[in-house]
């Protein structure tokens, strides 16, 4: 996808369901074990210039998707959460999966055990790129 440098986009999915969020955890006390959790939303969009955008998008592939989080100048928004996904690294045992799953939306059990290490804003599938 060919961006004009000099303009700024709205980066979007135009199929519901292919924009998702991922974020990679380290655990505190043992850096050897981690989790990603990855958010499935029926729309996202990412703000770019064109400059960035276009080196993030030169080989797009519908079907392994782009990273844009690098590309994000701040201005995002994610719609409408659907589904999520969780990957534990080899070592963290049952008990400790469902108190990250049952404490996801408490932060203070969330960054006392944990270390925030990564975020991606993953698209797929047909984007729009309209001009802002």
């Amino acid at each position: 996808m060919e961006l004009n440098s000099l303009q700024r986009y709205k980066i979007s999915n135009k199929e519901s369901k292919k924009a998702v969020v991922s974020e990679t955890y380290e655990n505190k006390s043992d850096p050897s074990k981690s989790f990603k959790r990855f958010e499935t939303f029926e729309s996202g969009w990412v703000e770019v210039d064109g400059e960035e955008g276009s080196y993030y998008l030169q080989n797009y592939s519908p079907s392994k998707g782009v990273d844009l989080y690098g590309a994000s100048d701040g201005e995002f928004e994610f719609l409408n959460g659907v589904s999520d996904d969780w990957k534990f690294s080899e070592g963290i045992d049952d008990t400790t999966k469902d108190d990250v799953k049952n404490n996801w939306g408490n932060l203070d059990y969330i960054n006392s055990n944990w270390t925030h290490t990564d975020t991606e804003y993953l698209f797929y599938g047909e984007l729009s790129a309209d001009e802002v």
